[in-house]
């Protein structure tokens, strides 16, 4: 069983702790096993040693009574040594050579644990000098020879059976020290290794780990710390800076993908739009086209069928007819050409020093000679006697605004034009008394190829607004829209007089600007 199944082990800190301690503990357990047998050995070696020589002391007490064969006389020698709490001797066999046994001694504790005859197989003759000293059943026996005065043959044998109490006792007491000493090094080690291992390599991880989450999370301008070591923290920290990196990289780019997506989709939809404008274009310009070239049909088969019975006024008449019909042509084809010359960026302004009035002038009775159901009121006492532009753009800018406040008055043919000063502009103001526009349509009516719903039935294109704005744009000055449906419109042109020093965009407002947006013009004209 894997040991991350039996503890909850989910950080680094945790599992570093128990390989430590395992490790450890594991080193404290050989190294302290391997000291233990060795302290044994030695506390035992000096208490056997001690022990055998005790046994020669007592073995020098009875050689005389054993000389003498008298085993009467050897428990009073013996007497204060078994009584001696020192001594703890558990046994005593003394056997006279030829193995009489001359005395026995078992204390009760060894009766019930040492056989007897253990001790008895030792009687068999040992050398000269020869001792026995191990440790058996728990005891420490010692055998020694028992030599007469002069050391000469031995006389007899000793056995001296000692306790290992008192030798355990402080066996276990060295023990329990040593394990008590033991541990708390232990103890204070872990405790450093820890506090080591937390501040080299828990905690660096700890922050990399949240640094990392931060710098998944697209924060930039977290700074990846531990960078500058050169151990294997110092390589995660480099590691992780160089995902920082590589998530920046990848937010800009899908930054970039997405804004390039989306300029495709605008430009994909600006495309149909002109796509859908550009269909809706040639329909009406199809249409426009077509009335023309109808007059112009009829009226000339007329002629051909009538030309001997017509008189000098009434082929004038057709004639005229016919030329208003090519002059409507030649001014769509000419706004036309222009919205695409705009649109290509190839047409320019020429400007010079013109006459203001004396070209609106020109244009009212031009006007006038088309629609002789109008009644076209001008009024330019107060424009400047002359203003620096372009002639041909200025007049296609009032030639357009011109015939759309005809065409779009049908039921009331009450045209004003009316021209000042206000500051350096030229303004020149022309109001229709007609359909008027939308308020929702107001802001898109300046839009190529839009044209408002109040304009349905009319012939028209939707690019002679969109040229008079770029027209008068290019002359630095700016366009402004003022209608009411039902009501009429009013458009004002502001030309600079000293020629195009502004650039300025066209502005478009509705009926709430003012109380009553054509008293104006009215207050002025009349």
């Amino acid at each position: 069983m894997r040991i991350s199944r039996v503890l909850p082990l989910r950080t680094i800190r945790a599992r570093i702790l128990v390989i430590v301690i395992g490790c450890m503990s594991l080193g404290f357990a050989v190294s302290y096993g391997f000291t233990t047998v060795r302290v044994y050995q030695v506390i035992e070696a000096r208490e056997t040693n001690l022990q055998l020589e005790r046994t020669r002391i007592l073995s020098n007490q009875v050689r005389d009574d054993v000389l003498r064969r008298k085993s009467e006389t050897i428990p009073d020698v013996l007497s204060p040594y078994l009584r001696n709490p020192e001594f703890e001797i558990q046994g005593i066999r003394i056997w006279a050579s030829g193995n009489e046994e001359l005395y026995r001694f078992d204390a009760p504790e060894i009766q019930s644990s040492l056989d007897g005859s253990y001790l008895d197989s030792l009687r068999s003759p040992l050398d000269i000098g020869e001792g026995l000293n191990r440790i058996a059943f728990g005891y420490h026996i010692s055998v020694v020879p028992v030599f007469s005065k002069n050391y000469g043959e031995p006389i007899g044998r000793m056995v001296v059976v000692w306790s290992t109490k008192k030798l355990t006792e402080r066996f276990q007491e060295i023990f329990i020290f040593g394990i008590a000493i033991a541990l708390l090094l232990i103890g204070a080690l872990i405790g450093l290794m820890l506090v080591c291992i937390n501040r080299t390599i828990s905690t660096p991880l700890s922050r990399l780990t949240e640094t990392m989450i931060e710098v998944s999370k697209g924060d930039k301008t977290i700074s990846v710390p531990y960078a500058d070591r050169t151990d294997n923290i110092g390589d995660i920290a480099r590691t992780v800076k160089r995902f920082q990196l590589s998530v920046e990289l990848i937010d800009r780019i899908t930054r970039e993908h997405r804004e390039q997506a989306q300029r495709l989709s605008d430009a994909l939809d600006k495309e149909k739009e002109y796509n859908a404008l550009q269909r809706q274009f040639v329909e009406m310009a199809s249409h426009e086209f077509r009335t023309p070239l109808a007059i112009i049909d009829g009226t000339s088969q007329r002629i051909e069928r009538r030309a001997d019975k017509m008189d000098t006024e009434e082929i004038l008449g057709r004639v005229r007819k016919i030329r208003d019909a090519v002059q409507r042509m030649m001014v769509l084809i000419e706004s036309t050409l222009s919205a695409a010359r705009l649109e290509a960026g190839s047409i320019e302004v020429s400007p010079e020093e013109i006459d203001l009035k004396d070209l609106l002038q020109r244009l009212c009775e031009q006007q006038r000679g088309i629609s002789k159901g109008h009644e076209i009121n001008a009024d330019f006492e107060k424009l400047p006697q002359s203003i620096y532009a372009d002639p041909a753009r200025v007049e296609q800018i009032f030639a357009n605004l011109l015939s759309n406040a005809v065409k779009y008055s049908p039921d009331n043919p009450v045209i004003n034009i009316y021209g000042e000063v206000i500051g350096n502009d030229a303004v020149v103001m022309v109001q229709d008394h007609g359909l008027g526009i939308p308020k929702q349509d107001i802001p898109k009516m300046f839009e190529r190829f839009f044209r408002a719903s109040t304009s349905s039935g009319i012939a028209g294109t939707g690019i002679g607004l969109n040229l008079v704005k770029q027209l008068v744009k290019l002359h630095g000055g700016r366009v402004e829209l003022y209608s009411v449906e039902g009501e009429g419109s009013i458009f004002t042109v502001y030309l600079p007089v000293a020629g195009p020093v502004v650039d300025s965009e066209p502005e478009a407002h509705g009926e709430d600007n003012y109380e009553d947006p054509f008293a104006v013009v009215r207050g002025m004209a009349m």
